[in-house]
């Protein structure tokens, strides 16, 4: 009984938004989703141009590809080669544009050939002719986005036809026949609203985290992680010193409740951390500084966990008395009574406690080095949008006028006599 009851606090501890497969019908999200073409120039170069969905649906099962769909119709005239004149005579003199201004590419099957990749055998439609084109498609991640919080499919896919067999046939000579195509689909599953960032709550957007900086939740889930530190170890320090009595079980009992509360915390940090974005490095940070870094972080996580888990290893194996969260419910200890544990237990507490303060602070000491002497705003990021900087660079001026100072007023000079010298 106490096995369960355990599995069942656990469980709800580790509740959070997780990724799911099931069976879903997704809608094409036109905004992240782009189709890329290429085509030999006489030899000299591949350019590229750009088309995009205009409309489209899909199925997709992770546990059988068989009974995946695709209908996507293609937007022709939102042709892009980067150069207008260029795009627009493609469009009139290649694609017929005003006759046909729109392709449609429809699954026929889907055989799977990897643990993420696969074929979709279907039938393009283009110019008014329907020919068979296969695409290789791998499939990328399925998840709830955390910014929309909509449940999101992504998919990567290849093709290759000759554009002759569409009755495309101008300027073989120059222009390649051969066509390679590239395209990034993302579609959101029916139901949920069209993942496009100017149409989410903007309570949503405050959560999620940027290129810039971290998300409003990322910070509370930091911040109050830190405070709670700072207070369960100040009061862990100070009960162990006072004498034994039933004065201090509520000393105790204090610190067993905050140490589930971080743990409790620290699993759902972890949890939005698995959705969330991460803020973009610092431009011109070397790589082994961003594995350090995120090295570290790993590290920290482990021992978040870890000296939660073996406080309450330790109270369980003491067996000294029933374990409650703030007094408001009992919470099962995770193994029965052992008192040849008891020692153990409390010695690898104390040691991942102190291990834990040591990496905090270093990570502490790097983050104020970076905000401070390299100046590349890495710890403002996770300050309150208040308190938000630029990133400066401690070899230039901060402002134009930094840049270009004005003579210096001579020695004894009032404000009217620097005024009048401005203006003339």
């Amino acid at each position: 009984m106490k096995f369960i009851r355990s599995g069942i606090i656990v469980a709800l501890l580790c509740c959070c938004p997780v990724a799911l497969a099931a069976p879903a019908a997704f809608k094409i999200d036109a905004v992240h989703s782009q189709i890329f073409f290429s085509a030999s120039h006489d030899g000299y170069t591949n350019p590229t141009g750009r088309l995009r969905v205009k409309d489209g649906t899909f199925r997709f099962d992770g546990d059988d590809w068989s009974t995946a769909q695709v209908d996507a119709t293609i937007d022709i005239p939102s042709l892009d080669m980067g150069d207008a004149p260029w795009s627009s005579k493609l469009l009139s003199g290649y694609f017929d544009a005003t006759v046909y201004p729109t392709a449609r590419f429809v699954s026929t099957r889907v055989e799977k050939t990897g643990e993420r990749s696969g074929v979709i055998h279907g039938n393009l439609t283009l110019l008014g002719r329907t020919k068979p084109v296969d695409l290789k498609v791998t499939f990328n991640r399925a998840a709830f986005n955390g910014y929309t919080l909509h449940y999101v499919a992504g998919f990567s896919a290849t093709a290759a036809f000759k554009r002759s067999s569409f009755g495309m046939d101008r300027e073989t000579k120059t222009v390649g026949d051969d066509v390679s195509v590239h395209m990034e689909i993302e579609g959101v599953r029916s139901g949920d609203a069209q993942a496009q960032p100017d149409t989410a709550p903007k309570a949503v957007a405050m959560l999620r985290s940027g290129n810039e900086q971290w998300g409003s939740l990322a910070k509370f889930f930091h911040w109050t992680i830190v405070l709670l530190i700072i207070v369960q170890g100040t009061i862990g320090l100070i009960m162990v010193d006072l004498p034994k009595s039933p004065r201090v079980i509520p000393y105790f009992s204090f610190h067993k409740s905050l140490g589930l509360t971080i743990l409790a915390l620290a699993l759902w940090r972890l949890s939005w951390r698995a959705i969330d974005l991460r803020p973009a490095e610092p431009a011109g940070m070397p790589p082994w500084q961003v594995s350090a870094a995120r090295i570290g972080h790993a590290l920290l996580y482990v021992l978040l966990f870890a000296v939660p888990l073996t406080g309450w290893w330790f109270d369980s194996v003491s067996a000294l008395r029933p374990l409650y969260w703030f007094g408001l419910f009992e919470v099962p200890h995770l193994t029965g009574p052992d008192t040849s544990l008891k020692d153990l237990a409390a010695a690898m507490h104390q040691a991942l406690f102190w291990l834990l303060v040591l990496v905090a602070t270093g990570h502490a000491a790097v983050a104020l080095i970076h905000q401070f002497v390299t100046r590349d705003n890495v710890l403002g990021r996770m300050w309150p949008a208040s308190l938000q900087r630029k990133p400066t660079s401690p070899l230039l001026p901060e402002t134009a006028d930094d840049a270009s100072p004005s003579p210096a007023a001579p020695a004894g000079a009032n404000v009217a006599d620097i005024a009048a010298r401005d203006r003339t």
